[in-house]
């Protein structure tokens, strides 16, 4: 028989629920399932947003930044906007000599496999406005070759290997990184995985142009004769003797010796062979990055407060190390703490069978191991909130009362917890944060009804079950509108807009569910477990005796010190009107005060707390036209400073080219970092348990150090944090609109200048190029074809001359890239303009004309 105290439905399911043999089975499969979801749901350090952006690079060499952005950004912007349903927001663009990129922005949560089919439609539907291949925007126009690229969260990468070696140089370590990807790549939750750093093989012939005009052979010659040795194809099937025999006419190139060997010309009746007029080296190429390891005071720290052990040889005088990174992303939908572990297992297998022992390897980032961190510490809070709540319960009430409260809480967060893994969230910094915010809120509803059944227990009027239904349900309307007003205050935050919206939703989704299954476990759960644990009595019998006063005090408390001094002080202020306005004012005043807190600064006002992660970049942009070697020395010169400070374990300069970009890096396209003036410095710190700063004051007090050390050089730096929030551009940005070029180009300088002098904003840069130094070399078409020549010669022997052409590869065994055939002029041949000029082209005539006399 179910006791029943209150016809309404709720009160029903009080009543039944009190005494049910399901609810035990209810708590028990709560548990489970919440024991299941932190097994089973993925653990990411970043939220899975969609960052609603996608690059169509268009790459066209030759054309000017005026002519691309007359010829190709113009009109590619408008076919992007042309596109019916088509959910852009903005349209960014960029030109440069000989390339240009146009970013879409789609709205957020758009989706965007539709949108990509659209654009891909749209800019490939062109392909018959410009015959003989190619994409053209309009009728007519220039045809180029559009490439579509999308990156999101799942391209960055979660782990970070660095090899590093005081013996072998980066040619040797990029091999050994080249089979250690191929291996790691056979994990089955690694999705792209990338290499930093290093020279590849390259079979290089280095052109002699003396011996060329010696045999009246060209540089153009030379490729096309190389490019056309390098040939195997089936060549069909022959019959004989009722047998079919494939034939396969060739062979490739297969050894550098047989690119030395081969013929590129005849003179004098004599053949000449490549190594005649070149000298070919099978090895590393030529260098255009660099990428180095160093240590900070705390490496020796170990993996307790770094989470990882770093080597550092013995006896080494070099502050750096050449070095190597291996960037690997997860699949989506994977769980961060799992690849990270899989490749650590993966690593101690292959190290000892791939790397010599004087090779080491450190795990410059590891996003499992900090995602891993963040969920025990959930763990932590939850068992710090459910110790804390018991022994209050236990102090003020009782043991039983507190047991009552220790199942209630963890059963919140258990169903919480499985209602994230079925939507598809994932545990990150975000939903963590919900999580631990909404601790403190949930276990309102179980201590109310506790505290209620126990003041029904002590007045011992009911039976034991009746006195609980009556309990709970004496206090049902408040907790319900308790719960509901929490769930309208945070509710609101799931519809912010923009791209911080579909960051801050898993907060207040997560913190309503969380109050919502507190309301449901203060009526089912609570009631059952008051009856199990809660000691039984034997009611009084009912008498029309009243109480005397004593009795009373005694019953509720009023005997208890802290009773009586509230007694006293609101009693005084009731009693005397006085005292109302003395109450009013204080708390006005108060009020005053906490709020001048934040006009003084004294508290900082954030949408969200910063992360204190472990890590933090340093970007550094050097003057265009600057050599590699001076930005690796502004680089150096800053790490110098960065390895003394105390709390940095380690750090990897990048010069040259980008470093493994994050998530704050992938809005900021880092990824498209190259060149010789451009460089990125990536520090780690201590663990956020082992350091007295945050993340974000180590940053604040390096930043004029390190400004002061880069200002002499010309160099603009920044310090880049992970954002606490979703990534943008930067945190404060100016766009100029309108006038001519030249116009915009002032406006921005001055715009720029302002913000310089402003005291608040640091890390000033803008997105303009500076002018470069440039040498052009006009062909004399009149000269050109009087000799019979053609300017594309004329253009190409140049292009091959300074910036090399790879005419083939090498079809060798048991390498895991492609060997190039790398055709290209010595560094002491192309220095100066003058030089080019003495490379000298056969005519049709049989002669031989000097550059120089073309141009």
């Amino acid at each position: 028989m179910v006791p029943k105290t209150d016809d309404t439905l709720l009160g029903r399911i009080v009543a039944y629920f009190t005494t049910s043999k399901l609810t035990p089975l209810f708590i028990l499969a709560t548990f489970v399932l919440g024991v299941f979801a932190v097994w089973k749901t993925p653990k990411e350090e970043d939220p899975q947003i969609v960052v609603p952006m996608v690059d169509v690079m268009v790459p066209y060499p030759g054309a000017t930044a005026k002519e691309l952005e007359e010829q190709v950004v113009k009109p590619l912007e408008r076919t992007i906007w042309e596109i019916d349903d088509f959910p852009v927001e903005y349209v960014y663009a960029m030109a440069r000599d000989d390339f240009a990129i146009v970013t879409a922005r789609f709205y957020v949560n758009s989706p965007l496999q539709p949108s990509l089919v659209q654009l891909y439609d749209k800019l490939y539907g062109n392909i018959d406005k410009a015959p003989g291949g190619g994409v053209s925007l309009t009728p007519g126009g220039p045809r180029v070759m559009p490439l579509i690229k999308l990156k999101d969260i799942n391209d960055v990468a979660n782990v970070c290997l660095t090899l590093y070696s005081e013996h072998y140089g980066d040619y040797d370590l990029r091999r050994m990184a080249q089979e250690l990807a191929d291996e790691l790549q056979e994990l089955p939750t690694t999705a792209e995985i990338t290499i930093t750093g290093g020279r590849t093989r390259a079979v290089r012939v280095a052109l002699d142009p003396e011996a060329l005009a010696a045999r009246h052979l060209s540089p153009l010659q030379v490729a096309q004769m190389v490019h056309a040795a390098n040939w195997e194809l089936p060549a069909g099937k022959m019959h004989r003797a009722d047998e079919e025999i494939l034939v396969r006419a060739g062979p490739y190139l297969t050894r550098p010796e047989e690119v030395a060997n081969l013929v590129v010309g005849v003179f004098e009746g004599r053949p000449v062979y490549l190594r005649d007029v070149a000298t070919i080296t099978d090895g590393p190429g030529e260098v255009d990055n660099y990428v180095l390891f160093g240590v900070g005071p705390a490496w020796q720290m170990g993996r307790e407060a770094l989470g990882k052990e770093i080597e550092w040889p013995e006896g080494v005088r070099d502050h750096v190390l050449p070095a190597v990174t291996i960037g690997i992303a997860k699949k989506k939908g994977t769980n961060s703490v799992t690849l990270a572990r899989a490749v650590e297992r993966k690593l101690a297998l292959l190290r000892k069978q791939i790397l010599p022992p004087d090779v080491h390897v450190c795990l410059t980032r590891n996003y499992g191991h900090t995602a891993g961190e963040k969920a025990e510490e959930l763990i932590r809070e939850l068992i710090i909130t459910v110790a804390a709540v018991v022994l209050l319960i236990g102090v003020f009430l009782s043991w039983r009362d507190a047991l009552v409260v220790g199942i209630a809480v963890p059963m919140v967060l258990s169903i919480t917890l499985f209602w994230c893994y079925c939507v598809g969230y994932t545990l990150n910094r975000v939903t963590l944060f919900a999580l631990i915010m909404s601790i403190g809120i949930l276990v309102d509803d179980p201590i109310v009804d506790v505290e209620n059944i126990h003041r029904h227990f002590s007045t011992r009027r009911l039976p034991p079950i009746q006195a609980i239904i009556h309990a709970v349900n004496e206090v049902r309307p408040p907790i319900i509108l308790a719960t509901f007003g929490v769930i309208t205050t945070l509710l609101p935050m799931a519809f912010v807009g923009g791209l911080m919206g579909p960051y801050m939703r898993p907060m207040p989704v997560n913190a309503s569910v969380a109050m919502l299954m507190s309301l449901v476990v203060a009526l089912v759960a609570t009631p059952w477990c008051a009856n199990k644990f809660l000691k039984h009595y034997a009611p009084e019998p009912v008498t029309t005796r009243r109480r005397t006063e004593e009795e009373q005090d005694e019953l509720h408390g009023r005997h208890h010190p802290l009773f009586r001094a509230y007694e006293r002080v609101m009693g005084a202020i009731l009693d005397h009107r006085p005292l109302h306005w003395l109450l009013y004012a204080g708390v006005a005043a108060l009020m005053g005060l906490s709020m001048l807190l934040v006009a003084t600064k004294q508290v900082l006002v954030k949408v969200l707390p910063y992360d204190n992660k472990s890590e933090f970049d340093v970007i550094i942009d050097m003057p265009e036209g600057t050599p590699l070697e001076e930005t690796t020395r502004v680089a150096m010169a800053l790490g110098d400073y960065i390895r003394t400070v105390n709390e940095v374990s380690d750090y990897q300069i990048y010069a040259g080219t980008a470093s493994p970009f994050n998530f704050n890096g992938m809005v900021r396209h880092y990824f498209l970092r190259r060149g010789g003036n451009v460089a990125d410095i990536q520090v780690n710190v201590v663990g956020k348990h082992y350091r007295t700063q945050q993340n974000h004051d180590i940053a604040s007090r390096l930043r004029p150090i390190l400004h002061e050390i880069a200002e002499p050089y010309g160099a603009r730096i920044k310090l880049v944090e992970p954002p606490p929030g979703p990534p943008v551009l930067d945190t404060l940005v100016a766009q100029v609109y309108g006038g001519d070029r030249k116009t915009q180009v002032a406006v921005a300088r001055k715009v720029r200048d302002i913000f310089d002098e402003t005291p608040d904003i640091v890390d000033v840069d803008w997105y303009y190029e500076d002018d470069q130094r440039q040498e052009r070399i006009v062909a004399d078409k009149e000269a050109i074809a009087r000799h019979g020549l053609t300017e594309e010669a004329v253009v190409k022997s140049l292009r091959m001359a300074v910036a090399g052409l790879d005419v083939s590869y090498l079809r060798t065994t048991g390498e895991l890239k492609p060997v190039p055939i790398r055709l290209r002029f010595p560094v002491s041949h192309r220095v100066r303009v003058e030089d080019l000029k003495e490379i000298r082209l056969p005519t049709p005539a049989g002669t031989l004309v000097p550059l120089s006399e073309l141009v």
